[in-house]
């Protein structure tokens, strides 16, 4: 029995050695790379803000803090972001907004946001899926 074990132990520890450690390697080489780039832009990005005496130091005293304690302490890192709003969304609100005295202004602006929001439809397109030549 002891035997068996030991035997499977080693086709376990074979298996780590050829394929997770490798594997593992090439993760921590990819991040390093990653942080290495970021880094000027990080460091510009905190210049600016403490040129702005925005709490820089409070920021980072909240990441240490969420890092320690895990959790829901690490909601801090959550994004705050909206969807834009859908074309359609954008026409059912100009349409709710009633009517006024002022009835052809309301038309042209109605009828510019329209043409704005399939502009910007448009430019989230093209961003997205840029066209190569």
């Amino acid at each position: 029995m002891e035997l068996a074990s030991i035997h499977c132990l080693g086709g376990f520890e074979i298996l780590i050695r050829l394929f997770l450690v490798p594997t593992l390697l090439t993760k921590l080489k990819r991040c390093q790379n990653g942080l290495d780039g970021t880094r000027p832009a990080f460091d510009q990005l905190t210049k600016s803000c403490m040129e702005r005496k925005l709490p820089v130091k409070s920021w980072a005293l909240a990441e240490s803090l969420a890092m320690e304690e895990r959790g829901e302490a690490l909601r801090i890192f959550d994004v705050d972001h909206e969807k834009s709003p859908t074309l359609a969304e954008i026409t059912l609100k100009l349409t709710d907004a009633g009517g006024s005295s002022n009835d052809n202004a309301n038309i042209v602006h109605w009828i510019s946001d329209g043409i704005k929001a399939q502009n910007d439809q448009w430019e989230l397109l093209l961003i997205s899926h840029p066209i190569v030549c």
